[in-house]
């Protein structure tokens, strides 16, 4: 499953990005090139340059990270140019010459979008649109790989806002820059996201690597219980409020066994709201995986899925699980984070109470 990242991104130690005054002779503002100066030094950056030589030691094995495994790039238009407001010509083709080095489409986030501009294997995309759509539009040209927000640090900053980064590596450069754009403001308790290594380097940065916290939950358990009525209070829509932990499933009207992928049922909430649930995953008596959405809506992004393996020495083990790695809805977090493991084993057990009891539908006790 494509992730999110974002690599290489400096910052000084009073948490600025970049410097102020961005112009053309000075990409970084005031900073000047103090922020990258570990970075010039690496084999990465000199390679990209065409030049020989460069650093083998901590500073090259993250740099390194920035290109492996990515099919799509997300930019801000400040890093893609210096200009503000509407384009007055569009012969701007941003820093990098004739061949960028990107080599996958890029989307540039603007208020004031261009016609598409291809770079040999470079694709620049100009879109006015918020992160989570452009990241839905990023996934798909990245056609299974992952996705980099590349900057510049507001950029960065939306995508960490709408809880839409996997991983985040930060490099603290010993500079203090007093003024420029703050990578840090307003994202007060980020850390309770992430798992959170340093690695200090000897060219005196540091290299800060966030680690979201798994974006789902799994549980597991035996069941002494035959497969195929385990499977039929699954695959039965009108069961499923009988073992639901989350206790979120009100009712769902008979006669909607799920049978196929395609199939499509629907089920009402407690909170009395409707959803349509969108099958894309089935194997009679092993597997059943669906997307929930709003009548006649696309499926926001999250997967309920169950899993059944039966065992040589009887019973069934079952595996529940709730993945919202795809939610791109800042709407959505708050509900998504607290489907935690021990409601899907709530689930599970509610589902052994019953199989083991023999109190399933007709024809499969």
């Amino acid at each position: 499953m494509s992730s999110v990242r974002v690599h290489n991104l400096a910052v000084s130690l009073d948490g600025f990005a970049t410097g102020e005054g961005q112009s053309f002779d000075a990409p970084f503002g005031h900073a000047g090139g103090r922020l990258m100066e570990w970075f010039f030094e690496t084999r990465q950056w000199r390679a990209q340059h065409g030049l020989p030589g460069g650093g083998n030691g901590v500073d090259q094995a993250v740099a390194a990270q920035w290109a492996p495994g990515i099919g799509a790039e997300i930019m801000g238009r400040n890093k893609f140019g210096p200009q503000r407001g509407p384009w007055e010509n569009e012969e701007w083709r941003g820093w990098w010459g004739d061949e960028p080095p990107f080599h996958t489409p890029v989307f540039v986030l603007t208020h004031h979008p261009r016609p598409t501009l291809e770079m040999g294997d470079t694709t620049f995309h100009f879109l006015d649109s918020t992160p989570g759509e452009a990241l839905d539009a990023a996934r798909e040209a990245a056609g299974g790989l992952d996705v980099r927000i590349g900057g510049g640090p507001t950029v960065v900053r939306e995508f960490l806002e709408a809880d839409l980064v996997d991983t985040l590596h930060v490099v603290v450069v010993p500079i203090l820059l007093g003024r420029g754009v703050s990578l840090w403001q307003g994202l007060e308790g980020l850390e309770e996201r992430f798992d959170i290594e340093s690695v200090a380097s000897p060219s005196g940065v540091t290299h800060v690597t966030f680690t979201r916290h798994p974006k789902g939950a799994s549980a597991s358990r035996v069941i002494a219980a035959d497969a195929a009525a385990l499977f039929e209070l699954i695959a039965d829509p009108a069961q499923q409020p009988r073992w639901d932990g989350n206790d979120n499933l009100a009712q769902a009207p008979e006669g909607q066994r799920v049978r196929a992928v395609g199939d499509v049922f629907t089920m009402e909430l407690t909170v009395g709201a409707q959803r349509e649930n969108h099958v894309f995953e089935f194997e009679e008596g092993r597997r059943l995986a669906w997307r929930p959405s709003e009548p006649g809506g696309r499926p926001p992004g999250h997967i309920w899925r169950w899993e059944l393996e039966p065992l040589p020495d009887g019973g069934v083990r079952v595996t529940h699980s709730y993945d919202w790695s795809h939610v791109t809805d800042p709407r959505r977090m708050v509900r998504a984070r607290s489907t935690t493991a021990d409601r899907l084993q709530a689930s599970l057990d509610r589902l052994a109470t019953l199989a083991e009891q023999g109190d399933v539908p007709a024809g499969h006790a």
